[in-house]
């Protein structure tokens, strides 16, 4: 295999056997063709889990030893993302855990139809509410006192 170095400018497809690292920006693609897939099943409980998971602001204690970039970053922990998807938690030699959040769009995906979902049945029982509610009279209260 090659190895590159901080910097080294690769022109072509970079494929990778094990974890790869970025800083941010751009995007990785990944391959997903239905004809190299098996035991393909729908994802369950992805608004449960997406729902327990934490966003934070945080700033890294040394940047220039951990090459990291300065200032306030956003992300999660991953001892707290091991908790409730520890498939997308991994750890170093050294010992740090790092986050590899593997099928995050497909949970998204999930997440968001579910709360369609969950739209669509409280229209369906408001909308009748409503309805009836319009439709009939208001009652008149009589100001006279008897």
């Amino acid at each position: 295999g090659n190895d590159f170095s901080l910097g080294t400018r690769i022109d072509s497809n970079l494929y990778v056997n094990g974890e790869a690292f970025k800083k941010s920006g751009n995007s990785w693609a990944v391959i997903s063709d239905r004809s190299l897939k098996k035991n393909i099943n729908a994802l369950e409980n992805s608004l449960e889990k997406i729902t327990k998971l934490r966003g934070v602001t945080f700033e890294w204690k040394d940047t220039e030893n951990q090459s990291e970039v300065a200032g306030t970053q956003v992300g999660m922990i991953a001892q707290e993302v091991e908790e409730v998807l520890p498939e997308w938690v991994g750890e170093q030699p050294d010992g740090t855990k790092y986050i590899a959040p593997m099928g995050f769009e497909a949970y998204i995906i999930e997440c968001i139809k579910d709360l369609n979902n969950q739209i669509m049945e409280l229209k369906a029982s408001i909308v009748p509410t409503l309805k009836t509610a319009v439709s009939q009279p208001a009652v008149k209260k009589s100001s006279k006192l008897k």
